[in-house]
This record gives C-alpha cells, structure tokens and sequence, in this order.
C-alpha cells in the first residue's frame, strides 16, 4: 500500500472557494471595503450561466472586534438584466456573529448578488461591500502558527489584521490514550516532541474511572486554559469502544473536543483519532505513522496529489438525500481545479453504489487525501 491515509479537513478550501469574486480593495483600522466583482456568473442572453442560480450566496469569514456591532452597506457599481428571473428576492447583504476562531473573532459575510427593482431582476456585477467597525480588529497574544494557514486561506481580512509572522507561536500536542495503548503510542510522542511539538501523553483513567465524552471534553478544556503554549492538536487512541465520541443520531462524531474558544462550531485545536482495538493495532499504526514521516516513500510520488471522496447517501422520509454527495463532488472539482486527480466512491442506503472493496482498492493505488461525508 502507497500513501498516507489521511483525514483531512476541507474547511480551508471550502471558505476560499466560497470567496469567488470578494477581494479587499481598502481597509483602515476601523473600515473594510471590499470588491464584489461578478462577472464570472457570465449572463448570456441574459441567463446565468449553467452550475449557477439566482440563489447562490458569497460566502467570507472577516475578522471583526471583539466587541460592538459592524454597519454594512452596499455600493452597486453595475448591473445587468436577467431576463427570465424567477426569483422573488432581493438582495442578501448580511453579517453573522461574532464567532471565536481560536485568536480571531470572525463574522460571517454572506452576499446574494440579485437586485429586483420594479419587477424587473438584475445580476450585480460590480459592487463595493462597506463594513465600519466600532473598534480595530485585534487577536490573541501569541497566535498559532499551525492555525497560520487556516486563517489566511479562511479570513478575508486576514493580510490587514494579522500580527507579523514572527508573532506567532507554535502550540503543543495532548494525546489521550485508552490505558492498555499507552506504551504503544509513546515512541509517537517522543517523535513529536523531537519535531519541536510540546507533547504529553495521558492514560483514559487518569480523566476518571469511566469517563464520558463530557468529561473528556472538559478535560481537553481545562488543558487548553492552563498550559503554555496551549496545544494544537489533541489526539484519541482508541475506537469509540474504548474512548467515547459525541453521538448525534446514529452518527458518531470528535468534533465538539475541538469546540473551545466561544459558542460556535469553528475549531479551536485540531483533533484526530487513531482507530484502534488493541496493543498490536496501535503498535502497527504508530509504525506507519513513524515510517511515513521519517521515511517517506519517494519512489514514486504521484500519489502526493491523489486523492478521495466518499460519502454514503442516506433515506429520510421515504426519499433520497444526496447532498453528501453533491459536497464531495464540489469538494472534488475544487482539488482538480489546484491540481490533484481525484476518485469517487459513493455508497447508498437503499443498496449498490461503491463497496468497501472499492475503498480499499482505491487507497491501495496511493492517496494523500480520504475525507468521508
């Protein structure tokens, strides 16, 4: 087997695409303007092109004060007739928040570009988005540089309102580990903390006899408010068996270990999960792991940008929801469009579609990316 199974979070490339045709044009202290440019939807004979609609919104996070309330006002520069509109609405011009994104306090900006006036519809083109702040846009001291990246694919304002590079500071790693896998995993943590990551390993019972994923929870975030530097990661050894997830209907998620800056749902560490059942298990997946990072297969590297979607499409209500399906597609022609090849499994409740075989077959041709919906 060639590459590197990995989880991987297209969050970054989500909110990026989503930016489309938004760009800062200026920005003060305390106002932002942004430049809406359109044309990119293409009207021909006044139609929008094919892939778009009169309901499709931009979408940007903006960092914003910690406090207080932004005004937001439109600028329309130029508009062009839709001829066979159907829509009812006007303009969507909208912020969201404020959320907490670990060291920035972020909204969100969403823009439907539909204009009705008199009955008639109208694409905006060209538009200026103006956002007064009452107060600068401010981070926390000593940010994380391994959430660098995410901030500056994710937040619009992130080259006007970010501290300099050198301000920020790389965090350390808390590994949460079922008892009988902790000799497993510590030649992983001495590994990490070789690389320059301040890492601890601490044993399921050390948290309590038999803890709940809220106990585990706040564990994680009793950790993050009293160490310094606070981690970046945090990782889970063990299957759901030995260390709990959140259940949310049938499904099992990690997810709300990460929630612990604010009231929302934007990650504030990055957690993973090693998977496994036993000793043996955790020993072999630390070894790939080692083996991978010390000694990368280089023999062939193609598989560097391969990578795969999957998602299982589910019955509610007699009918078919396929909109994990239509996420991987787009999650797709986004990686094609930044240069990876990209292969497709898709299963189905009500029976064919892809297979397990099918998945495997597809890593085993070597992936650097697996994300599942």
């Amino acid at each position: 087997m060639k590459g590197i199974i990995a989880s991987f979070s297209l969050f970054a490339i989500f909110i990026a695409s989503l930016h489309g045709g938004l760009f800062v044009e200026s920005y003060t202290s305390t106002r932002l303007v942004l430049r809406a440019e359109i044309d990119e939807w293409n009207l021909e004979d006044g139609q929008l092109r094919p892939g778009k609609t009169e309901g499709d919104v931009f979408s940007a996070l903006i960092a914003v004060p910690e406090r207080g309330n932004p005004q937001i006002r439109l600028e329309v520069n130029e508009r062009r007739v839709l001829t066979a509109s159907k829509s009812t609405g006007g303009t969507t011009l909208e912020l969201l928040g404020p959320f907490r994104f670990r060291d920035f306090n972020v909204a969100i900006l969403n823009f439907r570009p539909i204009e009705r006036e008199k009955g008639t519809a109208y694409l905006i083109t060209d538009a200026r988005i103006i956002i007064d702040f009452p107060a600068p846009p401010t981070t926390s001291r000593e940010p994380s540089l391994t959430f660098y990246p995410l901030y500056r694919g994710t937040i619009l304002n992130f080259g006007q309102v970010s501290p300099p590079s050198k301000d920020y500071r790389r965090g350390g790693m808390l590994i949460i580990t079922y008892d009988d896998f902790y000799d497993a995993v510590l030649p992983l943590a001495e590994w990490k903390n070789l690389k320059g990551f301040s890492t601890e390993v601490v044993k399921l019972s050390q948290i309590g006899a038999s803890p709940t994923a809220d106990d585990i929870k706040n564990y994680i975030q009793n950790y993050y408010e009293s160490h310094d530097p606070r981690p970046d990661f945090v990782l889970l050894v063990g299957n759901k068996n030995y260390i709990p997830g959140f259940t949310y209907g049938i499904n099992i998620t990690d997810h709300p270990y990460s929630l612990l800056e604010g009231n929302d749902y934007f990650p504030d560490v990055i957690v993973g999960r090693l998977s496994v059942s036993d000793p043996y298990k955790a020993e072999v997946l630390v070894a790939k792991i080692l083996g991978y990072e010390k000694n990368p297969y280089l023999g062939e590297t193609a598989w560097y940008r391969r990578a795969l979607m999957s998602a299982g499409i589910y019955v509610r209500n007699f009918e078919e929801v396929n909109t994990t399906k239509q996420t991987k597609l787009w999650a797709k022609e986004e990686l094609e469009e930044m240069g990876y090849e990209v292969d497709t499994v898709f299963g189905y409740e009500s029976g064919g579609g892809g297979t397990t075989e099918d998945l495997m077959n597809s890593i085993n041709q070597g992936v650097s990316m697996v994300n599942y919906r």
